[in-house]
């Protein structure tokens, strides 16, 4: 019989074969979700980009004893902000800054402006 957290392993080894990828982590702002994403960071798993209130996170970053050292943190003043731009960044990442750039100007009449000057899709349009 396999042991409990055997095929877990196996996916963890055959993950850190690959290259980490560049993760976005929207408002890490709870010691979970902050320590989940340094320690996968740690684990070669993932390459993370926390994106969320600086001070807030570094706050309790030193309050757990989280090492945030060559962890790039982005900016952003409350959860919606973090999400939108979380996401934009992988977006933009993904599909490429200038794609992007084209995509949203070519929609303009289904995008609207978030409040940090960031474009979202409007729920419901047809963005191609």
């Amino acid at each position: 019989m396999e042991r409990a957290h055997e095929k877990y392993e196996r996916l963890l080894e055959f993950c850190r074969s690959l290259p980490p990828t560049p993760t976005a982590v929207a408002h890490p702002c709870d010691e979970s979700s902050l320590r989940g994403a340094v320690e996968a960071g740690q684990l070669g798993l993932i390459a993370p980009i926390l994106v969320g209130p600086r001070v807030r996170i570094e706050a309790l970053a030193k309050q757990y004893g989280i090492d945030l050292a060559n962890i790039p943190i982005v900016d952003a003043p409350y959860s919606e902000a973090s999400a939108a731009k979380a996401t934009a960044a992988m977006m933009a990442r993904l599909i490429g800054v200038s794609v992007l750039d084209q995509l949203i100007r070519s929609n303009r009449s289904s995008v609207r402006n978030t409040p940090l000057g960031l474009a979202a899709p409007i729920v419901g349009s047809s963005v191609q």
